[in-house]
């Protein structure tokens, strides 16, 4: 019996090559990667991420606003 297995996925290129892209940079092979995802699956019991509606993910504006407001060197004090 085979060790490994073959998995066959349609994503769009644009997507594969900017995904292959991010892995490289981290040295990771896109077989890997996706056999990091699969254990994630099974060690979670379920997607290793929320999954949520396009609306709940901050512009660039509010993107903005929480670096600025998680930035150390921005933050006043006032004296009580």
């Amino acid at each position: 019996m085979a060790k490994t297995a073959y998995v066959t996925a349609r994503v769009e290129k644009k997507l594969k090559t900017d995904a292959e892209k991010v892995l490289k940079s981290v040295g990771v092979k896109a077989s890997d990667a996706l056999t990091m995802f699969y254990k994630q699956v099974v060690i979670q019991q379920g997607l290793p991420f929320d999954v949520c509606a396009r609306s709940h993910v901050p512009n660039a504006e509010t993107r903005r606003a929480l670096r600025e407001a998680r930035d150390p060197k921005k933050i006043k004090t006032m004296k009580s």
